[in-house]
């Protein structure tokens, strides 16, 4: 992990214990312009605006307020889908405040315990 002086990263987890683990690791890599959240990113994000954001559990579709929390310039990291198969994509901010969104691959990690799924589909 390479971080540059205005960097900042957002690690959204359900873990006490991955909380701890990436705040040890950061310590050892003596990164210090990092703050990592534990806590339930589908009700609530930190204050202020982020450079990076990673969202280590999948979810349904990408939450706008985890967006709009992008830094012009920023990169959002997110697994979005359904079981088997969810889509990492990465969502940046362009400097105009344009959105782009890339899929990166295919992969099948565990859903945040509160996401909120989209309504299913009924006649």
């Amino acid at each position: 992990l390479s971080a540059g002086p205005d960097t900042f990263l957002a690690v959204s987890c359900a873990s006490i214990i991955a909380t701890a683990q990436a705040e040890k690791n950061l310590a050892s890599a003596e990164v210090e312009n990092v703050s990592v959240h534990c806590m339930d990113a589908t009700q609530e994000i930190p204050a202020g605006k982020f450079d990076v954001i990673v969202v280590t559990g999948s979810v349904s579709e990408p939450d706008d307020k985890l967006i709009a929390a992008l830094n012009p310039g920023g990169r959002f990291f997110v697994v979005v889908g359904e079981s088997p198969a969810k889509t990492a994509k990465l969502i940046k901010r362009g400097a105009d405040e344009s959105i782009e969104s890339v899929e990166l691959f295919e992969t099948n990690i565990p859903a945040l315990v509160n996401d909120r799924k989209p309504a299913a589909f009924s006649f």
